[in-house]
């Protein structure tokens, strides 16, 4: 039997959970994707007990593009990017996989705004545009450096938005 107390404050939270998670699939854009994360992030960890962890390895690789994508998309605006990591709770080795995980094209156009917006920081922001005109990011040192580059200009960043 439930105790009315506890029956209504988890209620109370579950409704509370669930108007956060619309308001922020409504503000950032993260509709079906959430419930396509749990799904895969369960079948990770499934994996990941199971003591497959090749399976799990990949399926986390797929988790890590599809946040690529969704924080990348090409209308995004630094402050944007940079106000999703924080509400996601994104972690720095989280980004850092992310940005492994992201196509060329999409290093290039984050690369792109971030340097736009790190231009009063003239050393990092002409590294960044220098590597931007130089980079072939086949090359995994390359594109492993160009990702530090990325990191360190997103740290600067968070000041000048």
């Amino acid at each position: 039997m439930f105790k009315n107390n506890n029956f209504e404050e988890e209620i109370y939270r579950s409704m509370e959970k669930q108007l956060v998670a619309k308001q922020v699939e409504n503000k950032h854009g993260f509709n079906k994707l959430e419930k396509v994360n749990n799904y895969l992030n369960s079948a990770a960890e499934i994996f990941e007990q199971a003591g497959m962890k090749k399976e799990a390895s990949e399926i986390t690789k797929v988790l890590y593009s599809l946040t690529a994508d969704q924080l990348f998309s090409k209308a995004f605006s630094v402050s944007d990017l940079l106000s999703k990591i924080d509400v996601l709770g994104i972690t720095e080795e989280d980004l850092h996989n992310i940005l492994e995980s992201s196509t060329p094209a999409q290093l290039f156009h984050v690369g792109k705004k971030i340097s736009n917006v790190v231009s009063g920081e003239s050393s990092l922001s002409e590294e960044l545009s220098g590597s931007l005109k130089e980079v072939d990011l086949s090359d995994p040192e390359v594109r492993d450096k160009f990702i530090s580059k990325i990191m360190s200009a997103l740290k600067v960043a968070k000041f000048f938005v």
